[in-house]
Parts: structure tokens; C-alpha cells; sequence
């Protein structure tokens, strides 16, 4: 025992391994990659075409808030009928310009306002009635007929439907 060398002197080093390099990637995640990638674009591209199919009810939208606003100002009922069968006949003849114009006014109007909105149920044909208020010399409505008449109308422009007659196409 007197030999006395060391036992750990005869190990070689740590032998460490390669390091792993981040590419090449394994081609599987390059598919994954692409389809993420992919599904990401074609998401966008819904969402994009979403938003701009329903651009103008959010400035109808903003529109009509402003209309309500200035009522507040003016009190005048005749002023407040107006300006709202103003937007709405803008707001179809923009989105659906083949609908003839005389269908645009009087009870044809009123029909063509509740027909474009036949998945509503809580809403009847006499509804959009105040708007014929627009031809009279003077006209008061009650708070009840106001209020009913902005409610029907915020309705209208959130969730109407416009239908071609002729072939059945939906426009919105």
C-alpha cells in the first residue's frame, strides 16, 4: 500500500455532447409552421372581410346616435322623422341600388322595412307607422311613439336583411 497514486488519474475529460442546433427544423414542424402560419392568414382575411361587409351599419349606427343626439337639442319630431327616413332609404339604396324608388315611401316603405327584417318577431308592421309623420304639417308624437320608433329603427339597422325580389339573393 505504500503505492500512492492517484485513482482518478487514469479517466479521460468530460466528454460533452455535440450542441444542438435550432435548424434544420425535423419537416413535421415545418408542416405545423405552415399550417399555423396559414390558418393565421385565412383567419385575418375572415375577420378583415367580416368588418368591411359591416362597415356601413356601424356608421349607419353612428349616424343614427348623432340623430338622436340633435333631438335632444331641437325637440322637434318632424326634424327627427325626417333625418331617420332619410338614413334608412341612404342605407338601402347603398347596399341594394336595384330596389325601385317608389317602393320607398308611404306604406310600400313601411312594408319593405318589416319584410327586410322577417327574422325579428317582437317588431309588427305598424312599427316604422311613425314615419309617416314626415307628411304632415305638424306633428307630436308621444314619448311612448319616439322611443318605440328609435328602438325599431336601431333594430332595423343592426339586423336587417335586404332581398333582391327578382332573384332571391340576399344582400347583406
Amino acid at each position: 500500500m505504500t503505492d500512492q497514486t492517484d485513482p482518478l488519474a487514469g479517466l479521460k475529460g468530460l466528454h460533452l455532447p455535440e450542441s444542438i442546433t435550432e435548424l434544420p427544423l425535423a419537416v413535421g414542424w415545418w408542416i405545423v409552421l405552415i399550417v399555423t402560419v396559414s390558418l393565421l392568414l385565412f383567419g385575418q382575411l375572415l375577420v378583415t372581410k367580416w368588418l368591411n361587409k359591416h362597415r356601413y351599419r356601424r356608421l349607419a349606427m353612428q349616424q343614427f346616435s348623432i340623430l338622436v343626439g340633435e333631438f335632444e337639442e331641437h325637440k322637434d319630431d318632424i326634424r327627427l322623422l325626417t333625418s331617420i327616413n332619410q338614413l334608412l332609404k341612404s342605407v338601402v339604396i347603398q347596399q341594394c341600388p336595384e330596389v325601385n324608388r317608389a317602393v320607398l315611401q308611404g306604406e310600400q316603405w313601411q312594408h319593405f322595412l318589416h319584410q327586410s327584417l322577417a327574422g325579428v318577431k317582437n317588431l309588427d308592421i305598424g312599427s316604422f307607422l311613425a314615419l309617416q309623420g314626415i307628411y304632415q304639417k305638424s306633428l307630436l308624437l308621444t314619448s311612448e311613439q319616439r322611443q318605440e320608433l328609435i328602438r325599431c329603427c336601431k333594430v332595423w339597422l343592426k339586423q336587417h336583411r335586404l332581398v333582391n325580389s327578382a332573384t332571391g339573393i340576399k344582400f347583406v
